[in-house]
């Protein structure tokens, strides 16, 4: 009895996909070109840009923006990392103790080709005290006169010394040429790794 019930219910599941399927291409076959209106607008922007959107940043644009006399994306990252390594000061708290590290910094070209919205994404590492061996600690406590949660404040201040240079010589990039997207100005996100290293 089940296997009846199961049959016929497979029998009119498939019957109905037959003709549900039979009337679609029917309708397809008897569709006319003429039938189907598409209106286009001459005006219309096939990306468009809403107001709420207009100051989130692009990774990626039409037009990228330009740095001082380059002429392409590629000379203005040069460019960017030439300026970099011209105005970076080494913090003196860092220099005088060997303090060095690598900051992952982003920033973004705002419209009218100021650089804004600086944040470090990976800085020297703060916890860099819990790496020190006990040898190395003990050298480093007496080298510079300090009991263990005074060096562990040191190496913070360090570290953040140089946390803080690589965003004050970001903040002093000079003016771009904004990028745009779609003729219009548009604010551009970059991504810079800083390596600091005592040379």
């Amino acid at each position: 009895m089940q296997y009846k019930k199961i049959y016929a219910l497979f029998f009119i599941i498939i019957s109905t996909y037959s003709f549900s399927q039979t009337n679609m291409e029917r309708d397809l076959n008897n569709t006319n070109e003429e039938d189907i209106e598409v209106e286009l607008d001459d005006d219309t922007d096939w990306i468009e840009m809403e107001e709420g959107d207009s100051n989130r940043p692009f990774i990626s644009v039409e037009q990228m923006p330009i740095f001082g006399d380059c002429k392409d994306e590629a000379c203005t990252q040069s460019e960017i990392m030439k300026f970099i390594a011209r105005n970076f000061i080494y913090p003196e708290i860092a220099k005088a103790n060997g303090v060095e590290g690598r900051v992952i910094i982003e920033f973004v070209v705002e419209k009218d080709g100021t650089v804004g919205r600086v944040k470090i994404l990976i800085g020297v590492d703060s916890n860099l005290y819990r790496n020190l061996s006990i040898e190395e600690e003990k050298k480093l406590r007496k080298k510079l006169d300090l009991n263990k949660e005074e060096l562990q404040s040191w190496i913070i201040n360090a570290n953040n010394a140089i946390n803080n240079e690589c965003i004050r010589v970001i903040r002093s990039i000079p003016k771009f040429i904004p990028g745009k997207q779609i003729g219009k100005a548009v604010p551009v996100k970059y991504t810079v790794p800083i390596k600091c290293v005592l040379g």
